[in-house]
C-alpha cells in the first residue's frame, strides 16, 4: 500500500472512532445494547450516503425496486456439493483458517 492510501485510511478510521465515541457519549445505553462497533458506524454512514443520494436524485444511489414476484428466484441457483466447495477452497489464494 502506498503512503497516501495509508494516510487516508488512518484518517478515516480516526473519524470513525470519533463518531463511535460521540455516539457512545450521547446514547450510551443504546450503543451498549447494540454492542455498537466501528463497522456498525461504517455501515450506518454507507446507508445514510445511499439515502441522501436517493433524496437528491443522484444517479447510482440504489438499485430500482423490483417486487419479489418479478425477481429471479434464487432457488433456481445450483448448490455446490461439499467436494466442490473443498476443491474451490483448495485452489484459492485464501489462507487456511483451520
Amino acid at each position: 500500500m502506498n503512503e497516501q492510501r495509508l494516510a487516508v485510511e488512518a484518517l478515516y478510521i480516526g473519524e470513525l472512532r470519533s463518531l463511535h465515541a460521540e455516539m457512545t457519549r450521547v446514547r450510551p445505553a443504546w450503543c451498549r445494547n447494540l454492542k455498537l462497533e466501528l463497522h456498525d458506524v461504517q455501515f450506518m454512514l454507507c446507508e445514510f450516503d445511499k439515502y441522501m443520494r436517493s433524496k437528491l436524485g443522484e444517479r447510482g444511489a440504489s438499485a430500482a425496486y423490483s417486487p419479489p414476484h418479478l425477481r429471479e428466484s434464487h432457488a433456481k441457483l445450483p448448490l455446490l456439493t461439499q467436494p466442490e466447495v473443498e476443491q474451490i477452497l483448495s485452489s484459492s489464494n485464501y489462507p487456511d483458517d483451520t
